[in-house]
């Protein structure tokens, strides 16, 4: 399970630098709103999708909501929500993503516009096993 644990923390610190690098690219190049950079930086992260976090997660894809949400798709493959311990897990997960939110450098400009980062997940029936949502409110404290 730690070696899972790493995994994600690395393809989590490598979606952010992805993000990043392409928000502050189009930021410095580019007068377009905040929004577009987003969605820019969501089609250009899909392009590297499906993207296997570890043996039993996927990255499907990432995508903008309204003007202020980036949220990102994942896929239990081995999970069915029913057999899972959802709260469990999604306790566990949060405060993982709060951190690499809060403290990774190559978010800051998503911490600047009050971005929420979402992250949903899925069993492998397609079926919404949790979602964790972070908010302006849980990265700035």
């Amino acid at each position: 399970m730690k070696n899972s644990i790493k995994t994600k923390q690395i393809i989590i610190a490598l979606l952010a630098f992805t993000l990043a690098y392409f928000g502050v690219q189009k930021l410095f190049f580019n007068s377009s709103d905040f929004e577009e950079i987003m969605i820019e930086a969501a089609a250009e992260l899909n392009e590297s999708c499906p993207i296997m976090v570890d043996s039993e997660t996927r990255l499907d894809n990432a995508e903008v909501i309204d003007n202020d949400i980036f949220r990102y798709n994942y896929t239990l493959l081995t999970s069915v929500r029913s057999q899972m311990d959802v709260k469990g897990t999604s306790n566990y997960l949060e405060p993982l993503l709060i951190d690499q939110v809060k403290s990774n450098a190559a978010l800051q400009i998503y911490r600047e516009n009050r971005i929420t980062m979402a992250y949903y997940y899925y069993d492998k029936n397609g079926s919404l096993a949790f979602k964790i949502l972070v908010t302006p409110e849980k990265y700035n404290n």
